[in-house]
Protein backbone atom coordinates (compact mmCIF):
# COMPACT_ATOMS: atom_id res chain seq x y z
CA UNK A 1 0.00 0.00 0.00
CA UNK A 2 1.50 3.34 -1.00
CA UNK A 3 1.25 6.48 1.10
CA UNK A 4 -1.53 8.05 -1.03
CA UNK A 5 -3.77 5.04 -0.56
CA UNK A 6 -3.06 5.04 3.16
CA UNK A 7 -3.80 8.76 3.56
CA UNK A 8 -7.09 8.42 1.67
CA UNK A 9 -8.31 6.26 4.54
CA UNK A 10 -8.29 9.37 6.74
CA UNK A 11 -9.97 11.73 4.29
CA UNK A 12 -13.60 12.08 5.31
CA UNK A 13 -16.16 11.00 2.76
CA UNK A 14 -18.58 13.40 4.43
CA UNK A 15 -17.67 16.89 3.23
CA UNK A 16 -20.06 18.65 5.61
CA UNK A 17 -17.10 19.76 7.74
CA UNK A 18 -15.50 21.87 5.03
CA UNK A 19 -18.12 24.66 5.02
CA UNK A 20 -17.77 24.84 8.81
CA UNK A 21 -13.97 25.11 8.48
CA UNK A 22 -14.32 27.82 5.82
CA UNK A 23 -16.85 29.74 7.92
CA UNK A 24 -14.49 29.53 10.88
CA UNK A 25 -11.57 30.75 8.79
CA UNK A 26 -13.62 33.70 7.49
CA UNK A 27 -14.60 34.55 11.05
CA UNK A 28 -10.98 34.39 12.22
CA UNK A 29 -9.90 36.61 9.32
CA UNK A 30 -12.48 39.24 10.27
CA UNK A 31 -11.34 39.10 13.90
CA UNK A 32 -7.69 39.47 12.86
CA UNK A 33 -8.55 42.51 10.73
CA UNK A 34 -10.41 44.05 13.66
CA UNK A 35 -7.47 43.34 15.97
CA UNK A 36 -5.18 45.11 13.49
CA UNK A 37 -7.57 48.10 13.52
CA UNK A 38 -7.67 48.04 17.31
CA UNK A 39 -3.89 48.23 17.53
CA UNK A 40 -3.71 51.03 14.96
CA UNK A 41 -6.06 53.45 16.73
CA UNK A 42 -5.70 55.38 19.95
CA UNK A 43 -9.28 56.64 20.11
CA UNK A 44 -10.94 55.15 23.21
CA UNK A 45 -14.44 55.15 21.72
CA UNK A 46 -13.09 53.35 18.66
CA UNK A 47 -11.41 50.79 20.96
CA UNK A 48 -14.74 50.09 22.64
CA UNK A 49 -16.54 49.66 19.30
CA UNK A 50 -13.88 47.35 17.87
CA UNK A 51 -13.68 45.37 21.12
CA UNK A 52 -17.44 44.75 20.96
CA UNK A 53 -17.17 43.57 17.35
CA UNK A 54 -14.36 41.18 18.27
CA UNK A 55 -16.46 39.79 21.14
CA UNK A 56 -19.37 39.28 18.74
CA UNK A 57 -17.07 37.38 16.37
CA UNK A 58 -15.84 35.30 19.30
CA UNK A 59 -19.43 34.24 20.01
CA UNK A 60 -19.91 33.37 16.35
CA UNK A 61 -16.71 31.29 16.53
CA UNK A 62 -18.06 29.48 19.57
CA UNK A 63 -21.18 28.63 17.57
CA UNK A 64 -19.06 27.32 14.70
CA UNK A 65 -17.11 25.14 17.13
CA UNK A 66 -20.36 23.81 18.61
CA UNK A 67 -21.69 23.05 15.11
CA UNK A 68 -18.42 21.29 14.25
CA UNK A 69 -18.68 19.08 17.33
CA UNK A 70 -22.34 18.32 16.58
CA UNK A 71 -21.39 17.27 13.05
CA UNK A 72 -18.49 15.23 14.41
CA UNK A 73 -20.86 13.37 16.73
CA UNK A 74 -23.10 12.56 13.75
CA UNK A 75 -20.26 11.28 11.59
CA UNK A 76 -18.34 8.06 11.66
CA UNK A 77 -14.89 9.56 12.05
CA UNK A 78 -14.26 7.36 15.04
CA UNK A 79 -10.54 7.14 14.36
CA UNK A 80 -10.12 10.83 15.28
CA UNK A 81 -10.11 12.00 18.87
CA UNK A 82 -11.62 15.37 19.71
CA UNK A 83 -8.16 16.90 20.09
CA UNK A 84 -6.98 15.44 16.78
CA UNK A 85 -10.09 16.76 15.07
CA UNK A 86 -9.63 20.24 16.54
CA UNK A 87 -6.02 20.20 15.28
CA UNK A 88 -7.35 19.24 11.85
CA UNK A 89 -9.87 22.10 12.02
CA UNK A 90 -7.16 24.57 13.05
CA UNK A 91 -4.88 23.39 10.23
CA UNK A 92 -7.68 23.71 7.66
CA UNK A 93 -8.53 27.23 8.83
CA UNK A 94 -4.86 28.26 8.77
CA UNK A 95 -4.43 26.95 5.23
CA UNK A 96 -7.66 28.62 4.11
CA UNK A 97 -6.55 32.00 5.49
CA UNK A 98 -3.27 31.84 3.60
Amino acid sequence: MNIDTFLKLFVPKDHSFFPLFEHGAENMTKAADLLRQLMATQDISEHERINKEIKDLEHIGDGITDSTYEQLNKSLLLCLTGKTFMNLQHTWMTLWIQ
